[in-house]
């Protein structure tokens, strides 16, 4: 029986270890925690010239939990502009403007996300941030139209 060293299969096993760090940092798997821990002012100096849609999605969060829904809106429109794959700014930002106490603009909202990505207009209208738009007369045709669309 032959016996290897020990020393190249270590070798070997921490290489690949750190080949797939390096892979998972570069795709930015490891940035988004580091955006939530910044504060809005450190976060208003990246956006500034950034066009990381992760980057202005974290902006709104932030944002959001200050209380300036509007502005919030506009980050994470523009966090879908940079980054159309990030549902979950397309969520906050149908948040954003329930929290903002403007049912026109959330209906309008909701009505453009049930025609074009009708799962997350029915995920919008299940978060519980959004409840207090319940009473409103649209609510019932546009959860209605958004389940249909969402069935289709």
């Amino acid at each position: 029986m032959k016996r290897h060293s020990r020393l190249m299969a270590a070798l070997a096993l921490v290489g690949t270890f750190g080949l797939g760090l390096g892979v998972l940092a570069a795709m930015g798997q490891f940035r988004v925690k580091e955006l939530s821990r910044m504060t809005v002012e450190e976060l208003e100096k990246r956006v500034a010239a950034s066009r990381d849609g992760a980057v202005w999605c974290a902006y709104g969060d932030k944002l959001r939990e200050a209380g300036q829904f509007g502005a919030a809106v506009k980050a994470y429109e523009k966090a879908v502009e940079f980054g159309p794959e990030l549902v979950e700014a397309r969520l906050n930002a149908g948040v954003a403007l329930a929290q903002a106490n403007n049912p026109d603009a959330f209906f309008a909202y909701v009505g453009r996300l049930a025609i074009n990505y009708p799962k997350v207009a029915v995920d919008l209208m299940e978060r519980g941030e959004v409840r207090g738009l319940r009473g409103d007369a649209r609510w019932g045709p546009a959860e209605a139209g958004a389940r249909a669309q969402a069935v289709d």
